[in-house]
């Protein structure tokens, strides 16, 4: 006996080699690859392990709703760039570059998620994109100057690219067609 899998005792079967089906009969390959693939996608849904299926559809909506926001706030800037430059005082070519404060702050948080986080909790990854885009969205209309204002963009550029990473880590994992 052997263990295909995560250590489970659903996924414990007999015979021989499973990569290749060598020793076993096609069905019980089958069998077999069908209880590893079940092990290995329940064993991977740490963002909503312990909820019920029906709540997938819940968490899709409230993703796609995340999704659309960011999609809002971003395409907001490019139109409101005249106004932040009369509010803070400087020339429209300066202030364009709240744009590149954002991206390069998702950029950062998209890889720093790729390269470190990809193992944590979506859920927390989700929740410290939100409190960093809420605090870069707050430093942004109270930015008494210049400076502050490029620091909150870079802040929710971070918020932006943790809830994008996370949302991204979660919705193969929770939809029908996963397995």
């Amino acid at each position: 006996m052997y263990s295909i899998g995560p250590p489970s005792a659903d996924a414990q079967v007999s015979g021989g080699d499973f990569s290749t089906g060598a020793g076993m009969p096609p069905q019980e390959h089958d069998e077999a690859l069908r209880r590893y693939r079940a092990v290995r996608w329940a064993d991977s849904l740490r963002c909503v392990r312990n909820e019920p299926p029906e709540d997938y559809r819940l968490l899709h909506a409230a993703a796609y709703m995340a999704m659309f926001c960011v999609g809002l706030y971003a395409a907001a800037f490019g139109p409101s760039l005249p106004f932040i430059a009369d509010d803070l005082g400087v020339s429209l070519g300066t202030v364009g570059l709240i744009l590149t404060a954002l991206f390069v702050g998702s950029i950062s948080a998209s890889a720093l998620v790729a390269v470190k986080l990809h193992s944590r909790d979506t859920r927390a990854l989700c929740v410290a994109g939100l409190a960093c885009a809420t605090t870069g969205l707050l430093l942004i209309a109270f930015a008494p100057s210049w400076p502050v204002a490029l620091a909150g963009c870079v802040v929710l550029g971070t918020g932006d690219g943790l809830m994008v990473a996370a949302t991204h880590i979660m919705m193969p994992l929770t939809s029908d067609d996963a397995a």
